[in-house]
């Protein structure tokens, strides 16, 4: 009985991102935002941090800016 439930709960998620797909995809960078925002929303404590710092980790600086980031450009000079 519990594995025919989670099989349901299993097919409900490929459900949403089938959905998610026919509006026309996500992006890489959108796909990670899309997991770190889920991720969260997890109620475990450890498993919202574990999976939010390796989402960090795999989306670089570019997951979370929106314009360039400080600092220099390729030039060497400062970007204010």
């Amino acid at each position: 009985m519990q594995s025919e439930k989670r099989a349901e709960e299993n097919e409900h998620c490929r459900q949403i991102v089938r959905e998610i797909n026919l509006q026309g995809g996500l992006t890489q960078r959108q796909t990670l935002m899309l997991i770190y925002l889920l991720g969260s929303e997890l109620e475990n404590v450890e498993q919202m941090r574990a999976v939010t710092k390796l989402v960090r980790e795999l989306g670089g600086n570019e997951l979370f800016l929106i314009g360039e980031p400080e600092g220099e450009v390729e030039d060497g000079t400062p970007n204010a």
